[in-house]
């Protein structure tokens, strides 16, 4: 049983990933629609949060 550990023959240009095609604009704007949602959803994650915290201040008698 040899010893030695096996080395698959590969080069620097191997790990490259291919090039992709060209974008059309329907991609561009399936990537603009997705970021949009996600910026909407965390943007009023936060505004929800904090009207969590307004309330609590609210239900504590801090805020008349």
């Amino acid at each position: 049983m040899d010893d030695t550990l096996h080395k698959p023959e590969t080069t620097m240009n191997d790990s490259l990933p291919e090039p992709e095609a060209e974008e059309t604009g329907e991609d561009k704007l399936e990537v603009l629609i997705n970021n949009s949602n996600a910026f909407f959803l965390i943007v009023n994650g936060i505004i929800i949060f904090f009207m969590q915290g307004g309330f609590a201040f609210l239900e504590a008698g801090a805020v008349r």
